[in-house]
């Protein structure tokens, strides 16, 4: 409760005068870009550890939001590195999310960049283009990470009235898998979940299309890129 009470005043920090100030989230996967921006009502935010279990949380409403494909990831596979076309796509995007910000006056802002930039030897480039040219602060998550953020944007669609959970996330680059052991009596939304265990696969719509792109589509491409996928989900399972 104290931590949450923390955050809470950390908002407001931001803008005291503010009732409900603004903060956004950006996304940066291997395929695509996208920015999420909320109002944040204060009082709702103060009064959410006292909710009923289950009630409706008010205390965030969405204002905007954007997505758009731009292939960061695009050829990784064979190079090991960015191309300077993604990169040029990329910051054309985040310059788009950087007028959303300012046109919204935005207090705080979150930037994640995932697989793509995990994998690149030249990610450095991006991120310093990034912050020169738009001010957008790009942090490379690890897989870890990256799945702690994957459970709490999939908090609210769970149901607490199963014991066990496993949320799996397909990106470009990587598909994440937790599974979960929800709290009896406690709901979801207040810490009610343990993970019991996480892994990143290094698989998704764009690695695992560049890594058959010379293979011709059929029963038997599919059936070899399940075959390796199952190999590496095996551990987990």
């Amino acid at each position: 409760m104290e931590e949450r009470l923390r955050a809470s005043k950390d908002l407001l920090s931001y803008n005291t005068n503010a009732h409900a100030p603004n903060i956004a989230a950006i996304d940066l996967g291997t395929n695509s870009c996208r920015i999420l921006v909320a109002a944040v009502d204060i009082p709702s935010l103060h009064k959410n550890y006292f909710r009923r279990k289950n009630a409706p949380d008010h205390s965030t409403r969405v204002v905007d939001s954007f997505a758009r494909v731009v292939g960061l990831g695009e050829g990784i596979k064979q190079t090991g590195q960015l191309s300077k076309g993604a990169i040029d796509r990329t910051l054309d995007v985040l310059e788009i999310c950087h007028n959303k910000i300012k046109y919204y006056n935005v207090s705080r802002v979150k930037a994640v960049a995932t697989e793509a930039c995990r994998q690149a030897r030249n990610a450095s480039v991006l991120i310093e283009k990034a912050r020169a040219l738009t001010g957008i602060g790009l942090e490379i998550v690890t897989p870890q990470e990256e799945a702690q953020l994957v459970l709490k944007g999939c908090m609210g669609v769970m149901s607490d009235d199963k014991p066990y959970g496993i949320l799996i996330d397909i990106g470009g680059g990587s598909t994440e898998i937790i599974w979960l052991r929800l709290n009896k009596g406690k709901s979801i939304t207040r810490g009610g979940c343990t993970v019991v265990d996480s892994m990143s696969l290094p698989y998704g719509v764009v690695t695992l299309r560049d890594t058959y792109v010379h293979d011709e589509y059929n029963a038997q491409t599919y059936d070899l890129a399940q075959q390796s996928i199952s190999q590496s989900v095996s551990f987990f399972l």
